[in-house]
Formats: C-alpha cells, sequence, structure tokens
C-alpha cells in the first residue's frame, strides 16, 4: 500500500479506536464480500491493487530461495 493509503488508514483506525491491521482485514473482506465471484470481476479487483502483481513474485522468488517464514513460526 501506498504511503498516502497507509496514512489515511491509519487515522481512520485511530478515529473509530481500532486496530489498524483489524481494520484493514474488514475493509479488504467487504471489498471481496461486494465482488463478483466470477473470475474476471476478481481480477479486475486484484488487478488495481497498484504493485500487487510485483510484491507477489517477490514474495513467490523469496519463498523458492527459502527467504521467507513458515507459518508455523509465526
Amino acid at each position: 500500500m501506498d504511503d498516502d493509503h497507509d496514512a489515511r488508514l491509519t487515522r481512520m483506525a485511530e478515529r473509530i479506536a481500532v486496530d489498524r491491521d483489524s481494520l484493514a482485514g474488514s475493509l479488504l473482506a467487504s471489498v471481496l464480500d461486494g465482488a463478483e465471484t466470477d473470475g474476471g470481476e476478481l481480477t479486475n479487483v486484484l488487478d488495481s491493487i497498484p504493485g500487487a502483481w510485483e510484491r507477489a513474485e517477490l514474495g513467490r522468488t523469496q519463498g523458492v530461495a527459502g527467504q521467507s517464514t513458515s507459518l508455523d513460526q509465526l
């Protein structure tokens, strides 16, 4: 997420006195609930996230190289 959106999310969470990450998860869930379930619509939602593809590719590359944290270590 870019700095502007990050700041806006933080301000929103502070105003309603909730955890920032919980708010982000709730907002994402509501967007996904409102999206059509066909592949084309979901692809449009994901494609609208700036840099998402590049971050996913980086994560995949890091995972293959062993530069990630396994879920049981979290």
